[in-house]
């Protein structure tokens, strides 16, 4: 008798190829690159409609930090015209402490992705951490920032530093490099009753090394700390002096990350600077990067915003594992074929590979390549433990999950409908159990008789088409609300093609594991969001079936499933090599 819930091998087998040839082709001729892919430096585009800081915003104190209240608003087009959707999203805009940062002189110093000698990452990650900072003063109430007594020096005495060129400067920018360059040269906070409430981008540079600046002068003792937009003027300098606007570019990336990285408690270990004196110190100077978005306020609001959204960051990271065309019980054999793949990728190769699989986010890519945070997205995706965020997939165009598609028409057939649409439907109609984004983004296998699903799934399964559309977003303020209007009717998500598959290539079946947690899990979870009360009775052999048995919420089978996940990776670890 055949399985109501576990596919069979051929179809099994059928998942895997599928995915081993697509991410075969993605990983063709990586080894043969010798720059980086334009995409990495195209992010402008991407981030067009994240809606930005306003002015006075009405951030409230709460679980030890500071929030950011935004509200987005999802239109579906109905014959009787268009229902609306409103969603609440809470967004921290503080840290309690400073994110660590040390140097680390490694083999991957990803000097070959600029083609370049020098490597000034780790410089400018320092840089590019003041002027968001910066700018997040400007644009939260109460918040100050200032330079520390701490900063570095022009001391030629002491040859064991690392001597920054930074060309011939006035006194402000010399006094700025000094703060910027020091371990703790500045801070940027909002203080309270209870507590300093310090930017999402303060950093603690922790390492024996040290810098020194080649100006002519030692910088004042005392001046006001500069504003982000003059900053912009001394790191754009700087960059054109050593024509690295690509590593600028790479810089913010990671700075970027560091908000995230920080919630997960880690240290970041940049690459040691690879510098020479002088300004023709480069191979050649990259034309990559010749225009300069980076360096506007407008995109440098955008970028705060989705920086400050650390759970959006990883999200849009890991969307690069989910595929339209995978069903919940198939998940952990896409999964088995792209991690077939990838297993035999260095990191510096992965970034050729992202950007094809999905070049709109090749650029945060970038960062979390170098900040190793892509070891936690691989490893979390391979377990299954991928998240979702329905505000930055609209934001950037990302698909993440299968309720993001269109309504598939016709909407029934033949007295069924799709469990994917009926998904779709419970999640416009705002039913009860049903108002909130399922945490599993794999479609439901099958569909259900009409007389079994919801009496409103019944009575508007010809009502609504189409797909959801983000058409406004306001933020809570101390005076009413910052509205962000969705430009041409809103947005809806775009679908990304993947490259032709390799057809001559040896597929490697014996990485298709027995194993198949992610499909349960995926089965379980998703299942559980569209029967929080039970299945109908046409659907005993999925309700009695081994992965649902004892069948509970999504929310719990996704804890569950991060419980499996980490049990899996333990056992891994014990296994000999």
């Amino acid at each position: 008798m055949e399985d109501a819930v576990r596919p069979n091998i051929t179809a099994r087998r059928g998942i895997f190829e599928r995915g081993f040839r697509t991410w075969s082709s993605l990983a063709d001729n990586v080894v043969k690159a010798t720059a980086l892919p334009e995409s990495c430096f195209e992010f402008e585009k991407t981030i067009a409609h994240i809606p930005c800081f306003p002015l006075g915003l009405d951030i409230k104190e709460r679980y030890g930090g500071l929030y950011a209240t935004g509200t987005s608003v999802w239109a579906t087009q109905g014959s009787q015209g268009l229902s609306y959707i409103e969603k609440n999203i809470d967004i921290l805009v503080s840290t309690a402490w400073p994110t660590k940062l040390t140097l680390a002189d490694r083999d991957l110093d990803y000097r070959t992705w600029f083609n370049h000698e020098e490597n000034h990452i780790s410089i400018l990650v320092l840089a590019w951490a003041y002027i968001l900072s910066a700018r997040w003063a400007e644009l939260m109430p109460g918040s100050v920032v200032e330079y520390s007594s701490d900063q570095v020096a022009r001391d030629e005495s002491d040859q064991d530093a690392i001597l920054v060129d930074v060309g011939n400067i006035d006194n402000g920018a010399t006094r700025w490099w000094a703060a910027v360059l020091a371990p703790e040269g500045w801070r940027a906070y909002i203080s309270s009753d209870k507590a300093k409430y310090k930017s999402p981008w303060s950093i603690a540079l922790k390492t024996s090394l040290k810098y020194r600046l080649s100006c002519h002068e030692d910088p004042m003792q005392q001046a006001s700390a500069i504003s982000p937009t003059a900053a912009l003027c001394y790191l754009s300098e700087y960059c054109d002096l050593h024509g690295i606007t690509d590593q600028s570019y790479t810089a913010l990336s990671v700075t970027l990350m560091l908000p995230l990285l920080s919630s997960r408690g880690r240290q970041v270990r940049l690459p040691l600077p690879k510098l020479r004196y002088g300004r023709n110190a480069g191979l050649q100077q990259s034309t990559q990067a010749d225009n300069k978005w980076i360096y506007t306020t407008t995109n440098l609001d955008k970028i705060l915003v989705l920086s400050c959204n650390t759970g959006g960051l990883k999200s849009l990271l890991s969307s690069v594992f989910y595929d339209p065309g995978v069903t919940c019980n198939l998940a952990s054999s896409w999964l088995h074929a792209i991690f077939a793949v990838l297993d035999s990728v260095n990191a510096t190769h992965l970034i050729y590979i992202m950007a094809k699989r999905s070049s709109p986010l090749a650029f945060l890519w970038l960062g979390g390549i170098i900040t190793g945070l892509y070891d936690d997205i691989l490893r979390d995706g391979r377990s299954g433990l991928i998240p979702v965020d329905l505000h930055a997939a609209m934001w950037t165009g990302t698909i993440q999950s299968f309720l993001q598609e269109p309504l598939s028409k016709p909407s029934t057939m033949m007295g069924y409908i799709s469990r994917a649409n009926e998904c779709r439907l419970l999640y416009i109609l705002q039913e009860k159990y049903h108002d909130r984004w399922p945490t599993c983004q794999w479609a439901p296998f099958g569909q259900t008789a009409l007389e079994d699903a919801n009496e409103r799934v019944r009575s508007y399964a010809d009502e609504f088409e189409g797909g959801f559309r983000y058409v406004e977003w306001r933020w809570a303020c101390k005076e009413g609300s910052a509205i962000h209007y969705v430009p041409n009717g809103g947005l809806t998500p775009v679908f990304q093609t993947l490259p032709h598959a390799v057809l001559d290539i040896h597929i490697g079946y014996e990485a298709l594991k027995d194993e198949e947690i992610v499909s349960g899990d995926a089965t379980r979870n998703i299942f559980g969001w569209l029967r929080p009360k039970g299945f109908s009775a046409n659907e005993k052999d999925i309700y009695r079936h081994e992965w649902l048995a004892g069948e509970v919420s999504d929310e719990d089978a996704h804890h569950e499933g991060i419980q499996r996940a980490e049990r899996l990776r333990c056992s891994e670890l014990e296994q000999p090599k």
